[in-house]
């Protein structure tokens, strides 16, 4: 694409779409793996919340309870990653520019 052309609006909604409903699913899968951790045990939770591998061990460990959470969780965090692959591959550029008041 070349640099002095940009994508259309609807476009640019659709992948602003894609990517902030694949956040609040990563967001929600999230919440619901915490939960169980806690729900499970105070230390699961709290060692979920110190040190992120804990929550996929305790995924690994109690995958009965924890299996919805951790494809929600997956599932949004696909969406976000496709959404950005799109946005690269059409030449979605950040914005540079700082702001001073």
């Amino acid at each position: 694409m070349d640099p002095a052309q940009t994508i259309s609006p609807s476009t640019a909604l659709a992948l602003l779409a894609l990517v902030g409903g694949g956040f609040l699913l990563w967001l929600v899968g999230s919440i619901m793996m915490f939960a169980g951790a806690f729900k499970q045990s105070a230390w699961w939770g709290i060692g979920a919340l110190i040190l992120a591998p804990v929550l996929y061990i305790y995924v690994g460990k109690y995958w009965r309870t924890a299996k919805v959470g951790f494809w929600i969780h997956l599932l949004g965090f696909g969406l976000m990653a496709a959404g950005l692959i799109i946005a690269l591959r059409l030449g979605v550029k950040v914005p540079t520019q700082t702001y001073t008041i």
